[in-house]
């Protein structure tokens, strides 16, 4: 017989002859060091063995014995030969990879007709094997023979490649549940000849370009390795035409970014990836070696293609002014459910606006029975926070009331909050000048009297701005609104709202309360491995309330051969004989749980002394043993039989009395925030064990429970943003790309993305941009302030403590009447631009008739040497007598009246409607419109005055906020748009009347046109609304359940978004899924339109 060697594992030759032959392998060792995505190395220490089978010499006969080529495989776990895999196995050889000209693992493995390979736009790409959809949970990829890191193949170096396995067929006993379906094996080849390289270069359309490095070979005898290196980058997109079937079936937005600047491009078709593969070897002996191998990929953030779970932001808008930027986003559309599995039935949430009052289902309490309490605020001139309606409590009345001392509650109806929520409301003072009311937030977790409100959650006085005139009328100016934020308990059934502890203030006014309910909290489990044996176990807190030394422990069964956990090596003990007879009370105390309802856990005894009592006990509020209440209690069964009893330093000589694991589980209360494990009420027994407790939370996973990341020219900037706005000051001038992604707890979103180029000349926008509709009209009023400027100021007068000694007055006339803060015949000033007082001057006045003014106020001296500019407001105090006539000078030499010959502006203020009762009161109907003017005042300029005359018999004229500064404002104009559409421009006043508008939601923007560039457009929303939309009783219900939106009613309703496009109509009921944001509901009925707006977080 002739003596063969056959060498096997890892490039072995397999005789296909009738002679016996025997195959030795030693699996590889593997260490993998994984970084999804972006990065990922592999690192493995491979052994191989040499077996020699020894035959005797035996005679060949060439027309019997063929040689064929032999072929190992790797991935069954062991080498073996090919045809005794026990399964459908199929190789593509380097040689076939080299004929096919491919250069990707995608297209590589197109060409077997079993696979199915699904390729996305851009480097991604998945397999699917036997029918199993191509993913990654289903088919496992490996880089000889360890876990690739990665199932997106198109990852992967292809070159120098030695041949690729397709294991077709469930393999998961093997490699795990991935396995499902099969597994691929990339072997890379491995040089023994001398060193030797190639390099390979391809380029195509769409500036598509690859090239690849490969070097390889021994040295020093017993070294050698592999080095293969690899580029592959397209700089231009695929574009889109039109395709009217992608875009009825809604697949076209799927595919294409519809925001490409030029047609639509698709998706991640542009990308750069760099792969490299380094191997280095030392073969020991000819029957030994050591293998080390690494590899690498680089590439761009690549988004997986079809049906991605993760939703994107929407809308992304990015503007600069000057160096800062701005991006604007809308929140991620909810379909598909960025999250799994879903809870059909979110916590309550709960938004209020009280447009219509306070509704029923809301409680009010008048603690004090003074018979006032919370009221809607439908008053007038109390407005809500953004809108008209709001609820206010009085701690001083109008109308002969005079001081009271509330103690008022606002409750909200039943809530359902098992793990807590988060409350946000707004809230301000009525009159900034009385500002300092008290109020506290409340939760109960059981009912709705006012005995149920006991712990504040939030409790404060407002700040007042400053009170300056405590005999002025109350009322005048509304305090600024703030937003509060409180988190909720886990099980709150109400919250109260209470005003209380503040007397002969004024108002205080609540608005837009929104509770959103908290989301399911990750289930726990506590296995205790991580404590230290004879020590308190970690996180948790212990009380040894009898006091005797010795509460619970941890044990561990490496240190006692009596004990045995139920899982892993240690568990909690506390003993009622240890050594000697105890009588114990102590408490085990988990860490917060807030949101539990279950909790389960095992426990052991000495089966000989079985009966030491224990309980499970909650708490809502804290940890100390007072705070904890029993929920289960029980004594081990079983029958105290005696024997052996064990301790810290008791030895078990081969007893293990220790009784069987026993499972328990208890449901848990609504609210419990800590659980504690009691051992008490027994004595001189032996011990009782805990081991694997494990918390059930409650709730389902928040289907918007995500953030935001900001990224800048492929930087991460920002993450765990909340708000769908982003401002970066201080950006260097020049064109920038910023990305916003959305983090979602299972994974990330897309990147959307949006040019920004940055100008160091700062084009400033307009400032507090307003939008409302008009009284008793169709009409839109928009107000705005200028832009902001870096002049120096000169002045700066808002007359809220008169007017300035430094000031003049001229009574050019000599009636005796000039201008003043406080006019007759009250004394009272009146209301200023957004401030409680302003200077006056009358063509009449009240009880003595008509006035024939020539009053002039004039500034204290100025230095103007290059000139500069003069900013004020102005306005009637009576609407319907409004036509005063005035003019502004400025004076170079002094600030007598004969000192200002020339106006820079005369005007006479325009009537909003003729006079329909000119024998009434004057002063009774509103206040005219406010108008900023802007003047540029002459190089030299030392005084400027404001003049009142040319007019008689109208009322007074008001004056505020004069702001001088240094040097020449730029020149600019508005332009102003309606829902994106532009109806205005070259507009020079700051403020804008759309008329006769149907009702509806208006986006409104308005932008500044310098002479060089333009400004970010700054936008308001308004609903205009018909003049009948009033009703004592709504015919209508409207529910928010999470972001389900429900209208019921017996007509046709209708919800539109802020941008006034309109989302869901029907008739009797509409339900509509909403993102968070405002939207708004209308309603018809019986030929009545209602209108209602309402908050989804």
């Amino acid at each position: 017989m002739r003596r063969h060697i056959v060498k096997c594992c890892p490039s072995a030759s397999i005789l296909l002859q009738e002679y016996s032959t025997t195959e030795l392998f030693i699996h590889h060792f593997n260490i993998s060091i994984i970084m999804k995505k972006f990065f990922f190395a592999l690192l493995s220490i491979g052994i191989s063995a040499q077996a020699l089978a020894k035959t005797d010499n035996v005679p060949t006969d060439s027309l019997r014995v063929h040689n064929l080529q032999t072929v190992t495989v790797y991935s069954t776990r062991t080498a073996v030969p090919l045809k005794k895999i026990p399964a459908k196995m199929e190789l593509i050889s380097s040689r076939n990879i080299k004929q096919s000209g491919f250069n990707n693992m995608t297209d590589i493995l197109k060409t077997q007709s079993s696979l199915d390979v699904i390729q996305y736009p851009g480097f991604s790409s998945n397999i699917g094997i036997r029918g199993f959809k191509p993913s990654g949970k289903y088919v496992t990829v490996l880089v000889n023979g360890i876990p690739a890191g990665t199932d997106n193949i198109s990852t992967l170096n292809t070159s120098n490649i030695e041949q690729i396995e397709i294991l077709k067929g469930p393999f998961s006993s093997i490699y795990g549940t991935n396995a499902m379906g099969g597994v691929v094996n990339i072997i890379t080849h491995k040089s023994k000849d001398k060193i030797h390289g190639n390099v390979s270069l391809f380029g195509g359309s769409y500036q598509t370009m690859a090239g690849s490095f490969n070097l390889g070979g021994r040295f020093e005898d017993i070294f050698s390795f592999d080095l293969s290196l690899g580029l592959d980058k397209q700089n231009k997109d695929y574009k889109t035409g039109s395709n009217n079937f992608l875009s009825l079936s809604k697949l076209e937005e799927a595919i294409v970014d519809v925001n490409a600047t030029k047609n639509k491009k698709m998706k991640g078709s542009d990308y750069t990836v760099a792969t490299g593969r380094l191997r280095f070897g030392i073969d020991f002996t000819p029957e030994w070696s050591l293998n080390l191998y690494q590899n690498v990929f680089l590439g761009d953030a690549i988004p997986v293609g079809g049906s991605n779970e993760f939703a994107p932001v929407q809308n992304l808008t990015g503007s600069s002014v000057g160096q800062k930027v701005t991006l604007k986003w809308d929140a991620p559309n909810g379909t598909p459910n960025p999250n799994p599995n879903p809870n059909p039935n979110p916590g309550t949430t709960l938004s209020e606006s009280f447009e219509n009052g306070i509704p029923a289902s809301w409680k009010t309490i008048d603690a004090d029975g003074d018979g006032h309490g919370w009221k809607p605020g439908n008053a007038p001139g109390i407005a809500g926070y953004n809108s008209n309606g709001c609820v206010y409590s009085e701690s001083f009345g109008l109308g002969g009331i005079g001081v009271l001392t509330p103690d008022n509650y606002l409750i909200t109806p039943a809530l359902d909050l098992p793990n807590g929520g988060k409350l946000t409301f707004w809230v301000c003072a009525q009159d900034a000048n009385y500002a300092s009311e008290h109020y506290a937030v409340y939760a109960s977790s059981t009912g709705n009297d006012a005995s149920n409100f006991t712990n504040a959650l939030l409790e404060e006085t407002i700040t007042a701005k400053g009170v300056r005139s405590p005999k002025a009328i109350r009322g005048r100016i509304q305090g600024t609104w703030r937003q509060k934020t409180v988190d909720l308990p886990a099980g709150t059934k109400y919250v109260a709202f209470r005003h209380f502890q503040s007397t002969d203030m004024f108002y205080i006014d609540l608005d837009e309360v929104e509770i959103k309910a908290n989301g399911k909290r990750a289930d726990f489990t506590e296995t205790f491995e991580s404590s230290t044996h004879g020590e308190a176990p970690a996180e948790w807190t212990t009380i040894d309330a009898d006091g005797d030394g010795q509460g619970w422990l941890c044990l561990s069964s490496g240190q006692l051969d009596w004990l045995t956990a139920h899982g892993g090596s240690n568990v909690v003990s506390s003993f009622s004989w240890n050594g000697m007879a105890l009588n114990p009370d102590n408490y085990l105390i988990s860490k917060d749980v807030t949101g539990a309802t279950k909790v389960k856990y095992y426990y052991a005894v000495n089966d000989g002394f079985p009966g030491d009592h224990y309980a499970v006990m909650i708490s809502k509020t804290g940890t100390n043993a007072g705070d904890f209440t029993v929920v289960f209690e029980e004594t081990p069964n079983g029958i105290n039989k005696g024997g052996a009893r064990f301790g810290l330093s008791t030895e078990a000589n081969g007893a293990k009395p220790q009784s069987v694991w026993i499972e328990r589980t208890v449901d848990l209360p609504a609210g419990t925030k800590y659980v504690a494990f009691r051992h008490y009420n027994c004595s001189d027994l032996n011990y009782i064990l805990l081991d694997d407790i494990q918390f059930t939370m409650g709730g389902s996973p928040t289907p918007t429970d995500y953030t935001y990341t900001v990224y800048r020219d492929g930087t991460k900037i920002k993450e765990g943003l909340t708000e769908t706005t982003f401002e970066e000051d201080g950006v260097a001038t020049g064109n920038h790309e910023y990305c916003v992604e959305v983090k979602y707890t299972a994974g990330v979103s897309p990147k959307k993305c949006v040019n920004v180029t940055v100008n160091s000349t700062q084009f400033n926008p307009v400032q507090n941009l307003t939008a409302e509709q008009a009284p008793n009209s169709m009409d839109a009023i928009l107000k705005w302030n200028a832009p902001a400027s870096k002049r120096a100021e000169v002045l700066n007068e808002d007359f809220e403590n008169g007017i300035p000694a430094s000031w003049k007055t001229i009574d050019a006339d000599g009636d005796g009447n000039n201008w003043t803060t406080t006019p007759p015949p009250g004394g009272s000033s009146f209301a200023g631009h957004n401030s409680a007082i302003c200077v006056s001057s009358a063509s009449y006045i009240n009880f003595e008739g008509p006035q024939n003014p020539d009053n002039y106020l004039v500034t204290p001296e100025l230095s103007l040497p290059g000139g500069g500019t003069l900013t004020f407001w102005v306005c009637a105090q009576d609407a319907n007598y409004a036509s005063e006539h005035y003019a502004v000078y400025a004076s170079s030499t002094g600030n007598d009246a004969s000192n200002f010959a020339n106006a820079l502006l005369e005007e006479v203020l325009t009537a909003k409607t003729v006079v329909t009762a000119p024998e009434a009161i004057r002063g009774t109907r509103a206040q005219g419109t406010w108008y900023q003017k802007t003047v540029q005042l002459p190089a030299g300029t030392k005084y400027v005055a404001f003049r009142h005359f040319g007019c008689t018999d109208f009322f007074w004229i008001n004056l505020d906020d004069v702001v001088i500064t240094s040097g020449n404002a730029p020149s600019y104009t508005y332009t102003i748009y309606r829902n994106n559409t532009q109806i205005a421009s070259g507009v020079t006043e700051t403020t804008y009347r759309d008329p006769d508008l149907a009702t509806g939601f208006y986006t409104y923007g308005v932008k500044v046109v310098y002479p060089n560039g333009e400004s970010a457009i700054e936008t308001a929303t308004l609903n205009i609304t018909s003049l009948a939309d009033v009703t004592a009783q709504k015919p209508y219900t409207l529910t928010v359940v999470g972001k389900t939106i429900t209208v019921t009613c017996q007509g046709e309703a209708m919800i539109y978004d802020m941008n006034g496009r309109r989302l869901a109509a029907g008739r009797n009921t509409v339900v509509y899924t909403a993102q968070g944001g405002h939207y708004a509901v209308m309603v018809v009925v019986d030929g009545k339109s209602y209108v209602e707006k309402l908050a989804v977080k």
